[in-house]
């Protein structure tokens, strides 16, 4: 079992007041310095096999993201946080632009300091 950062499922179904059961339609991971290789390659991986049809991992310090469509191939694409991206779920008729996030909690960090 892993704990997901985002999580969509689209078949009400799997989903009980405890947990998913079956593959959840996207994953969203948020990268971070600790978890950033599992993430990249373990968790790919488990996801892929899992039937995971979409993960994307969030590189807050890169500003980009990188998209996985297992449903209708192996190969990722990488996009910048000014870029909308294509939820391929919906067919990429959603998307989902990142800027305003990134600026947000760059803002957020750089009050922190």
């Amino acid at each position: 079992m892993l704990q997901l950062d985002v999580v969509v499922v689209c078949d009400w179904n799997k989903v009980t007041d405890r947990c998913v059961y079956g593959a959840p339609d996207l994953v969203m991971e948020i990268l971070s310095p600790s978890t950033e290789r599992k993430d990249q390659i373990v968790k790919t991986e488990k996801y892929r096999k899992a039937g995971v049809r979409e993960y994307w991992m969030i590189d807050m310090e890169r500003e980009s993201v990188v998209m996985y469509d297992f449903s209708c191939n192996h190969s990722s694409v990488i996009y910048g946080v000014d870029q909308a991206i294509p939820v391929q779920i919906f067919d990429g008729n959603c998307l989902i632009e990142f800027g305003e996030i990134f600026a947000k909690v760059k803002r957020l960090r750089e009050n922190r300091r």
